[in-house]
């Protein structure tokens, strides 16, 4: 797989806070009978003035098990800072299930996510063992051309008082194009 991915965020405009990044990733996903692996390097371009011009690369693995409607998975981060002195790499670890209902909301498959996740001090942070959990619902409607809308409603809840992620209820749109060779 290809991918490029883009945020920014409402709050201030582009490059006010974090969440203002250009994400490239490249990657390799495969089926082995009742196992999928799925293992890519990302580039985080962050546009953050407060970082000084450090973004992030990520070695990603996740493993998922099983075939059905619901499958266990686990999933590896390898960050590295591209200037480490202001923005230090880490492990991150996601533990999670995702459940797909077929044809539930106006015909559509609706997919549900949810996971635990912690780290060993990515990004300069504490560590956190168990960080933060997440429940992500989505589903995907293909319009002309091979389009894809996927929108998605996220709650996040944090573990820890001065971690990585806070407590957060957002939306997302996203837009995809897949290409097969």
């Amino acid at each position: 797989f290809v991918d490029l991915w883009n945020s920014v965020s409402p709050a201030g405009g582009c490059s006010s806070d974090g969440g203002d990044e250009v994400d490239y990733a490249v990657g390799y996903a495969r089926t082995f009978g009742k196992f999928s692996f799925d293992a890519g390097y990302f580039y985080f371009n962050l546009r953050n003035p407060e970082l000084g011009g450090a973004n992030i690369g990520d070695a990603s693995l996740r493993v998922a098990f099983g075939k059905g409607p619901v499958r266990p998975y686990v999933h590896l981060d390898w960050l590295f800072g591209t200037k480490p002195e202001i923005l230090e790499g880490g492990l991150g670890y996601r533990v999670g299930v995702q459940a797909t209902a077929k044809k539930l909301l106006f015909g559509r498959d609706l997919t549900a996510n949810v996971f635990v996740a912690g780290h060993d001090g990515e990004v300069g942070r504490s560590v956190e063992r168990l960080s933060y959990g997440r429940a992500v619902l989505s589903t995907s409607v293909r319009v002309l051309g091979g389009i894809t809308f996927v929108p998605s409603v996220f709650a996040q809840k944090t573990f820890s008082a001065d971690g990585i992620a806070r407590d957060h209820v957002w939306a997302e749109l996203a837009l995809s194009r897949s290409f097969s060779w």
